[in-house]
């Protein structure tokens, strides 16, 4: 009768043993699958949306990021480092498309600035009748 409650003890301990492994494991399994949703939900909710050229130019009408005028005058400084830092600056802004800058007086003529009549892309020349 010894042998017989020895051998039983085991076999609870075994199934003791058993079901505590196997809750580790639906606790791991449920522990990874809520990670890898919360991963996904916060790698997209918080990726960098694309912008639009109408966000950069309602910066620049702000006077924000990149602004040409100061005291009512073209600032030919600030529109030359536009100019260099185009690529830079459509980068950081998620903008995949190509924009310029020109300026027109009263009877919309592209006014020319320091020799140049458009700054920001250099294709520009050849796309718009007017940067030439």
């Amino acid at each position: 009768m010894r042998k017989h409650r020895h051998h039983k003890i085991q076999r609870t301990l075994r199934n003791k043993v058993n079901h505590e492994n196997i809750e580790h494991k639906v606790f791991y399994a449920l522990l990874i699958i809520i990670a890898i949703i919360i991963g996904f939900f916060v790698v997209t909710t918080y990726s960098p949306k694309p912008t639009n050229g109408n966000d950069v130019l309602e910066k620049i009408a702000m006077g924000q990021g990149a602004a040409f005028l100061r005291d009512n005058q073209v600032d030919t400084i600030a529109l030359e480092q536009f100019d260099q830092k185009y690529y830079q600056l459509k980068s950081q802004n998620g903008i995949s498309s190509d924009f310029y800058v020109y300026f027109e007086d009263q009877n919309g003529n592209v006014i020319n600035v320091d020799g140049k009549k458009c700054f920001g892309y250099e294709g520009a020349k050849e796309t718009d009748p007017k940067c030439r």
